[in-house]
């Protein structure tokens, strides 16, 4: 996992793509974890691993009552690019994105600042 600042128990996180092992570890931690896969078979197997359902959608789909604290993406599964777009509207002003593997970066839409390879912060 990135070098994640330490969260309070409790906080509501999103996870897009995670293979299950990081949303198990974050569980253990107190944390509340939705995790979510556009592909069944990979949700299904997500699922096994984390113990926890996962829902399978398009990222464009998603929508959340109670705004997320933090955010990890896998880029092999979801697209960058496509997912900044959508993301500030699912979570807090000041939530962080971490992205489980270093990717290039598109040319950021507003409302984004890049602190490293893997790591963006939706802007207040």
């Amino acid at each position: 996992m990135h070098n994640a600042p330490p969260l309070p128990a409790g906080s509501h996180l999103l996870l897009l793509g995670d293979d299950g092992l990081l949303a198990a570890r974050l569980l253990q931690a107190g944390m509340v974890v939705s995790l979510y896969h556009h592909d069944i078979a990979a949700a299904q197997a997500a699922s096994l691993a984390a113990g926890l359902p996962v829902r399978v959608c398009r990222l464009e789909q998603l929508s959340t009552p109670v705004p997320f604290a933090a955010a990890w993406l896998e880029p092999a599964h979801f697209s960058v690019e496509k997912a900044l777009p959508h993301l500030p509207a699912l979570l807090k002003p000041g939530a962080s994105l971490y992205l489980l593997r270093p990717t290039p970066l598109p040319t950021l839409p507003p409302g984004w600042r890049q602190i490293d390879e893997q790591h963006l912060i939706r802007l207040p």
